[in-house]
């Protein structure tokens, strides 16, 4: 009886965190993640050790490392993201005009990769909702946002230290940024955002 309700717990404990990292709705508020991953977290592991049993270890722990990363599958039907690199005018006058046509508060975005181009730092991130799906590099170069944004904001560069192989796939939350667009060049301007769980 006893193994049941560890079994059990066990069991709520990682249903709770999954859904935690999977939750899709109205942001939650830090205090509300904190409480339901550390208390999904303490309430497992106290199960896991109670239990002592080798399977349910290496389960939970593969349930936990996957859960990480819940950014959903997408397929690109537009001609013009095949064709071009996100770092291409082409490609983002098109998500622009993407952009136009979409309803933007259904869409997501994921970190795909934290790079320099020419001494200008570039976030790029996976964009996917509301049938678009595309990559989009916001540049997050703090000389740029004071310039086009008006903005003194230092609070994105620490993060791109943090940025590695266990950090892609970090969802970002009401990312906003500025368009900046003419006969020469296409910029996505970096302005605000929430990363869930990390702030």
């Amino acid at each position: 009886m006893k193994k049941l309700i560890l079994v059990v717990v066990l069991i709520i404990a990682i249903l709770n965190y999954l859904y935690t990292f999977g939750y899709q709705g109205e942001p939650m508020s830090q205090l509300e993640f904190l409480n339901r991953t550390f208390g999904s977290l303490a309430f497992g592991l106290a199960s896991i050790l109670l239990l002592k049993m080798k399977k349910l270890i290496l389960l939970s722990s593969v349930l936990l490392v996957v859960s990480c990363n819940d950014r959903p599958d997408c397929t690109n039907t537009n001609e013009i993201f095949n064709k071009y690199s996100p770092n291409i005018k082409e490609y983002k006058d098109e998500l622009v005009n993407q952009l136009r046509l979409v309803d933007n508060t259904k869409l997501k975005y994921w970190i795909k990769e934290y790079v320099v181009i020419e001494e200008e730092e570039f976030i790029y991130l996976y964009i996917q909702g509301d049938g678009l799906c595309a990559i989009i590099e916001i540049n997050t170069n703090p000389e740029k946002i004071k310039k086009e944004t008006g903005l003194t904001y230092n609070g994105f560069v620490p993060l791109h230290t943090e940025i590695g192989p266990t950090h892609t796939g970090i969802e970002f939350m009401n990312l906003t940024f500025n368009i900046k667009q003419d006969s020469l060049n296409t910029e996505f301007i970096f302005r605000d955002y929430e990363r869930r769980g990390f702030d």
